[in-house]
């Protein structure tokens, strides 16, 4: 294979461009010079620009391999490091993403070198920046520790399903009292909820 930028992108293509001509008949003259210049500039600038930017071009990256598709928006997310409609962005701008990320690229890349298969994962956001997705839990009133809740804000249990959510939700109201000339055992017959010692 040539040595030159041109003739490799010509044999790797393999349309024989120049038709008829070989590696040393297409860099021949002074045109072919120029071509070659011209490349290393190009190829030293994408080289620069990539290096510069490495952060954003992986942060793109790992977003495209776990979503596989990104609008604009999402793209712009994960550059700037915000969150997005879609995505958010805000993890790829932690330095733990680079050492994370950057470690599994280095094993990637090594695998092709080698033509070996790739066991590694694929890391996820929530290994090198769990703060960002940590969700605060409801404090129980009655307990004092924290009480897993459900999509409706109710604390899910076996066989009570929303009453025990509703008891954890109202356990810091006052007791129940009735008002003068009612009786509170009309209370307890009628199904209403019923707090106090009456």
């Amino acid at each position: 294979m040539g040595e030159t930028i041109a003739s490799q992108g010509a044999r790797r293509s393999g349309s024989g461009w120049p038709p008829g001509q070989g590696e040393g008949d297409m860099m021949r003259g002074d045109t072919g010079k120029k071509v070659e210049e011209r490349l290393h500039e190009l190829l030293a600038r994408s080289g620069d620009l990539l290096e510069t930017n490495k952060a954003e071009v992986f942060g793109v990256a790992h977003a495209l391999e776990s979503h596989k598709t990104l609008s604009g928006e999402d793209v712009e997310a994960v550059i700037e490091g915000k969150k997005g409609r879609g995505i958010d962005g805000r993890p790829y701008k932690t330095k733990a993403f680079m050492e994370v990320y950057g470690d599994y690229h280095e094993r990637l890349v090594n695998a092709h070198v080698n033509r070996v298969k790739m066991a590694a994962p694929l890391p996820k956001p929530e290994d090198w920046a769990p703060e960002l997705f940590e969700v605060p839990a409801l404090v129980s009133a009655t307990a004092g520790a924290p009480a897993p809740v459900n999509w409706r804000g109710w604390v899910p249990s076996r066989g009570f399903g929303r009453w025990v959510g509703l008891a954890e939700r109202v356990a810091h109201l006052p007791p129940f009292a009735p008002g003068p000339g009612t009786n509170a055992s009309d209370h307890r017959r009628s199904g209403r909820p019923h707090w106090g010692n009456g």
